[in-house]
């Protein structure tokens, strides 16, 4: 052979063994990366609704409920959401190492004991409603840095990351929610609160507002029940005491004993967690004792969170006064030696003055005199019974507030009688079943208060002078200010008067408009209807409030001018509006005739009201 032949083959191995190197290389990194990028499990850990655990004497069985993870046993309990949740992102991460398969084992004279499978560190079960895996964890390797487990009860043993052993649980309570409540006070509809020894407390969230009903009717403070309701749902559990409570007083838990009970509910009918808390756990004294009522388990939860829950009565209630919720009251009368005014809500939802005149009253004006009545500040709180020298017994000014129209009875009482004893409940249910009465004292000069008391309560109110005295008596400070509203299709017939003379115009149906005699010109259509148009809602400025009875001193004994109106399918009937001269504030005094309210119109509606309808 030649030596340059020898020499070119020399070089053509070198060459192939260069190429299959570089080949078999890639393959192996290939394989390298692919093994790498493997996760023990194929798991969605939103989709898992099922883990259970075993290890030693322990057996933790979970479930997924409504996005809530709940622990089944070994106790039924919520268990921690958040931390379950952590626990299946690790176990959807675990990397799926090296395999070792029982032919493998068996060539290194190896077996499942030498994996630590043989007697296994826990076992687990996951997922969903599909699929289920169970995970025996066994030792860990030579270098520590993975664990051995085996996947399904297959011959093969997988390497993972020693994270696994991070989650396995202890005790069941390593999972469990160590929040005393559940969810968030978003949700409360009401609570109760006794202690030993004092008055049921009972406090209702209405619309944004919370209000308490036991043992007074009274406004609470929003932002104090928040934080009360805030602290609550922060509770945390220190240690769980008892899942089985043989003797309620050997924990202080007795219905004599409870130092303090508290009923949440989410609900109208008031079913909840009622929550008790008994004696100290110890000499130290900075545990104590508590537990739902109805189950057997105990908790021990730190001592000053309970005592920052010491809240009574009086530092819940809100400052302003409160008579019922603003959207019940159906009926408004308040009363001031004779003087009396009474409102009263239609079945149609329309407010409207009954004494001392019948008039329809205007919506917003009588819901702003419910809410002052509902917001009047609270200067102070007394407990003095000697309602007499406080003005109070006969009192100054009376108001009552209720659901609906009371029986004559109730109505037709003397201020000398609000601060009588209420009525039993047998009484009241035909009269008065939700309705409040406040007495108030006469202002006396240089005070800046007064007092008042509702009739269904001992506890003394002052007042501000100044936020009493715009509780307005006079109806006609809540009167609707539109006095005509008259429907155009209807009318048939307009008669303008004025000093030079009188125009007619009438129609048949709904036909053009026509002059009548003494009218000689043509109609002006556009004065007509812009006319009627301003009858649909006739509003006026206000409402006269003097005494004076004699027409002719708002010129409207001989006016400057009158409208009539004839209306359609209601024969003889006719709506007169008239305009006299002109008032102190540039408007123009007017009235409809057969009714005794003078009021003021704008005088340039008034102008436009007398504009000629005929050329």
């Amino acid at each position: 052979m030649h030596v340059r032949t020898t020499f070119f083959l020399l070089v053509l191995s070198v060459l192939l063994g260069a190429f299959i190197a570089i080949v078999e290389w890639g393959e192996k990194d290939e394989s390298a990366q692919e093994l790498s990028n493997l996760h023990l499990l194929d798991i969605e850990p939103e989709n898992v609704t099922y883990w259970s655990f075993s290890r030693d004497n322990l057996f933790v069985e979970c479930a997924n409920e409504q996005s809530q993870w709940m622990i089944h046993k070994p106790v039924e309990a919520r268990a921690d959401n958040i931390k379950l949740n952590h626990m299946l992102a690790v176990m959807a991460k675990l990397p799926r190492g090296e395999i070792v398969t029982a032919a493998q084992r068996e060539s290194r004279s190896l077996s499942l004991e030498d994996y630590g499978l043989v007697k296994p560190l826990a076992r687990m079960v996951l997922g969903d409603a599909q699929r289920r895996y169970t995970i025996t964890v066994g030792g860990l390797s030579p270098m520590k840095d993975a664990v051995y487990v085996q996947v399904d009860n297959t011959d093969a043993v997988i390497a993972t990351s020693t994270n696994l052993l991070d989650i396995i649980p202890r005790a069941a309570a390593d999972l469990r929610d160590l929040h005393l409540l559940s969810g968030t006070p978003t949700y409360v509809k009401g609570l109760a609160i006794k202690r030993l020894g004092g008055p049921l407390v009972e406090i209702i969230r209405e619309g944004t507002e919370w209000i308490i009903h036991k043992p007074i009717t009274a406004r609470a403070d929003w932002f104090k029940v928040t934080s009360l309701l805030e602290q609550l749902f922060n509770l945390q559990i220190q240690q769980f005491v008892a899942e089985h409570m043989a003797d309620p007083a050997i924990y202080g838990l007795s219905d004599d004993e409870t130092s303090l009970q508290l009923n949440i509910w989410q609900d109208e009918e008031k079913k909840g967690l009622k929550l008790c808390f008994g004696s100290r756990t110890n000499e130290k004294g900075d545990l104590i004792y508590t537990a739902y009522r109805g189950t057997g388990s105990v908790f021990a939860v730190q001592k000053n969170s309970i005592d920052a829950l010491n809240a009574g009565l009086s530092d819940l209630r809100d400052s302003r006064l409160y008579f019922m919720a603003a959207g019940a009251i159906a009926w408004i009368r308040i009363e001031e030696g004779e003087k009396v005014l009474q409102l009263q809500k239609t079945a149609a939802g329309d407010w409207q003055v009954t004494e001392p005149a019948q008039w329809k009253a205007d919506n917003h004006l009588v819901e702003d005199l419910i809410n002052r009545l509902n917001t009047l500040h609270v200067k102070g709180f007394l407990s003095d019974t000697n309602l007499p020298a406080l003005g109070l017994e006969p009192p100054f000014r009376v108001v009552r507030v209720a659901d609906a129209m009371p029986s004559s009875d109730i109505t037709t009482q003397g201020v000398t009688s609000a601060t009588a004893p209420a009525a039993s409940t047998t009484q009241a249910a035909g009269t008065l079943p939700t309705g409040r009465t406040l007495a108030m004292s006469r202002p006396l000069p240089g005070k800046e208060y007064i007092y008042a008391k509702f009739e269904d309560e001992d506890q003394l109110y002052q007042i501000s002078v100044a936020a009493a005295a715009t509780l307005a008596l006079d109806p006609i400070a809540y009167r609707d200010s539109v006095v005509l509203a008259l429907d155009p299709m209807a009318v048939t017939k307009i008669v303008l008067r004025k000093k030079d003379g009188v125009q007619t115009v009438t129609r048949e149906g709904m036909g053009p408009w026509i002059p009548v005699a003494p009218s000689a010109g043509p109609v002006n259509p556009a004065v007509i209807t812009a006319l009627l148009e301003r009858m649909t809602a006739l509003r006026v400025v206000r409402f006269e409030r003097s005494e004076h009875s004699e027409l002719g001193v708002y010129g409207l004994k001989e006016p400057r001018g009158s409208i009539t109106f004839s209306l359609s399918g209601q024969k003889g009937i006719q709506k007169t509006l008239v305009l006299g001269e002109a008032s102190e504030d540039l408007g123009v005094y007017a009235k409809v005739q057969g009714q005794e309210t003078v009021f003021i119109l704008p005088k340039t509606l008034a102008d436009q009201l007398l504009q000629d309808i005929t050329r």
